[in-house]
């Protein structure tokens, strides 16, 4: 979606794998501090909350990867974003929510051309279907709100999770120009989902029904949100980008040994291929988790291998594109992962513009640092074709 924009629009993270017969174990952050004035960084958190778009950084964009389990331990994978240009004076918005026991899926995504600066206000979007908004003063906290097909959710995002740079410092490039961002990985997330079929244990006294639809309660202990903001040039003509957001960890806490886990990693890759302007980048960020720390090791990918297997592969009944659903990534010196999606039908399609994005929820096996490790995250891949 948003090809308009020319903007690969949800960077899509995850956090520590746990495999157990209810699913997955989402822990996040409790950091006390979410900057550290050590750090020779470009810009203060959360002053850029407040920054629109300009003519000198004309693309800003604001995302949420939710990993949420339910007080009756159901378990969704939400992914929000709103994109804003001044340029083409338009917002794009949407998400997508996905059940990961059933692989059920509802979205909605859309491009209104009645965008203007006045619909955002500090970090304050509204649209017809999906609203993101500042929590507090600070800025940091937020709150998420979205509907499609009868199903919504409402979600209040907590400042929990330390800041991470992008390109270290907040900058990088993209293309031919500078982009900016920043994350918050993996901050407590409190809400609600409302769908419309009973979930399970739905007459447990931390769930509500209303008519044929329930309401499902988050657990704040059990659910993350990683949340994005980026801006600058996001000026990708044609091509394509990939985009890596995983959380692993080696076996030895699901084994039982909880003392002997020394890898609990939090990375995110962005694999970029530019025809005109011609432009290539390969790097992955890596940070280790419950450290209370802010190093971050930026990394070249010495392999990135979408896998070409027929059955490996998914083809969109809607558009016609075709998306793997495996890649090999090698981390130079560090190792390789293997991440394969778990479900292919998970592009999102903007019905009036017919822009793309591939948006899916993935697992990850493979060696880091001579150990084995796995765990789960998300990817983005995006198809872009010069506009005539």
């Amino acid at each position: 979606m948003f090809s308009k924009l020319n903007v690969a629009l949800w960077a899509i993270p995850a956090l520590n794998y746990f495999s157990q017969c209810s699913g997955y174990l989402f822990a996040p952050d409790d950091d006390q501090v979410i900057t550290d004035p050590r750090l020779p960084v470009l810009f203060d958190i959360p002053a850029p909350q407040t920054l629109l778009p300009t003519p000198e950084s004309p693309v800003a964009g604001y995302w949420t990867s939710s990993f949420l389990t339910t007080t009756t331990g159901s378990q969704y994978f939400l992914a929000t974003g709103v994109v804003v240009s001044t340029q083409d004076q338009l917002a794009g918005y949407g998400f997508s929510l996905l059940d990961l026991a059933t692989l059920n899926r509802v979205s909605h995504s859309s491009i209104t051309t009645s965008f203007a600066n006045s619909d955002i206000i500090g970090l304050s979007f509204a649209g017809p279907r999906y609203k993101i908004s500042d929590l507090s003063t600070n800025g940091l906290g937020m709150t998420v709100q979205g509907d499609a097909e009868n199903a919504s959710v409402n979600l209040t995002i907590h400042p929990t999770s330390r800041a991470l740079y992008y390109g270290g410092s907040g900058a990088w490039m993209y293309v031919d120009k500078p982009m900016y961002g920043w994350a918050l990985p993996a901050a407590q997330t409190s809400g609600n989902i409302t769908l419309p079929f009973p979930v399970e244990n739905a007459s447990a006294p931390t769930n509500e029904t209303t008519g044929d639809a329930a309401v499902a309660i988050i657990d704040p202990s059990a659910s993350l949100t990683w949340y994005d903001h980026l801006w600058g040039h996001m000026g990708l003509q044609e091509g394509n980008i990939t985009w890596f957001n995983l959380f692993v960890d080696d076996k030895a806490e699901r084994d039982g040994d909880h003392d002997d886990k020394e890898l609990n990693l939090a990375l995110v890759s962005y694999l970029l291929d530019s025809v005109n302007p011609p432009f290539f980048s390969r790097s992955i960020h890596v940070r280790q988790r419950d450290r209370n720390e802010s190093a971050l090791a930026i990394i070249p990918v010495d392999r990135f291998e979408p896998s070409s297997d027929p059955s490996a592969i998914w083809t969109s009944p809607l558009t016609g594109l075709s998306y793997p659903q495996r890649w090999d990534l090698g981390i130079e010196g560090r190792g390789l992962l293997t991440i394969s999606s778990v479900l292919g039908d998970q592009e999102l399609v903007d019905p009036g513009s017919g822009g793309t994005t591939y948006v899916g929820f993935v697992t990850v096996e493979g060696q880091f640092d001579g150990k084995q490790v796995s765990g789960y995250g998300s990817v983005e891949v995006k198809f872009v074709q010069r506009l005539p």
